[in-house]
This record gives structure tokens, sequence and C-alpha cells, in this order.
């Protein structure tokens, strides 16, 4: 072999190990690099789950208050309208009432049938606007829990 070569040979050997010795400690520092930022990932995907489990326990605990209200309400129509039905029984019927005989606007002089269909629909628009109501208060929470 050249004598040049055996003077070189153990610089190059020297460089190969330094090179490799580099690249497996700059590995070292990437893969710390990486797991630093996947714990961080870990956390922050933790913290951003525990909050939206939040919210979601808070607006269904507000659905379910806005429930029993919603619930409430309805069954206070129907007891009024029970109420109101019983009411009408004394009514004379369509029938027995000659026709044409309402003279006045208070709906006192209405058949039993027709004030109760008109009882029974304003109750039923009463319970739509317990429907409404609620649907309102569910997306004003929910809006408002969106915007926390």
């Amino acid at each position: 072999m050249h004598p040049l070569a055996l003077r070189i040979a153990p610089y190059a050997v020297l460089a190969v190990l330094a090179g490799v010795t580099g690249w497996t400690v700059n590995g070292w520092r990437l893969g710390a690099n990486i797991n630093a930022l996947k714990a961080e990932h870990a956390t922050l995907l933790a913290k951003s789950t525990q909050e939206a489990r939040n919210r979601e326990l808070e607006l269904q605990r507000s659905a379910d208050a806005q429930r029993r209200h919603k619930d409430a309400q309805i069954k206070n129509v129907n007891a009024r309208l029970t109420a109101a039905l019983d009411g009408l029984r004394d009514r004379p019927s369509r029938e027995s009432s000659p026709a044409g005989t309402c003279s006045g606007a208070t709906g006192a002089e209405l058949s039993k049938e027709d004030a109760g269909f008109l009882v029974s629909e304003a109750a039923r628009a009463d319970q739509t606007v317990e429907m409404l109501n609620y649907c309102i208060a569910q997306y004003s929470t929910a809006r408002d829990l969106s915007r926390k």
C-alpha cells in the first residue's frame, strides 16, 4: 500500500467515526424533540377534550333544566285546558241553540262544540309557544357555550 494512504487512513477512520457519532447524537436530539412535541400535543389534546366534556355537561344540564321547565309549562297548559273543557259542560250544544243567536263578541254565546274547539286550539297554540321558547333557550345556551 502507498505510504500516503497509510498516513491518511487513521484520519479517515476518525472522520468517519466523528460523522457517525455526530449523526447518532443528532438523531437522539431529534428524537427528544419529537418526544417533547408528542407530550405537549397529548397534554393539549387532553385539556381540550376535558374542556369539551365540561361544555357538553353544562349544555346537558341546561337542556335538562329547560326541558323540565317546558314540561311543567305544557302540563300547566293541559291542566288549564282540562279545566276549561270541564267548564263547558253546562253550555248548550250546537243543535239546541238557534242559528244566528250569537249577538256579542265575548264568546259567551258560543255552543259547547265551538267553544271546546276554540279552547283546544288556544291550548295547542300555548303548547307551540312553549316548544318555541324551549328551542330558543336551547339555541341561545348552545351559542353562548360555543363562544366561551
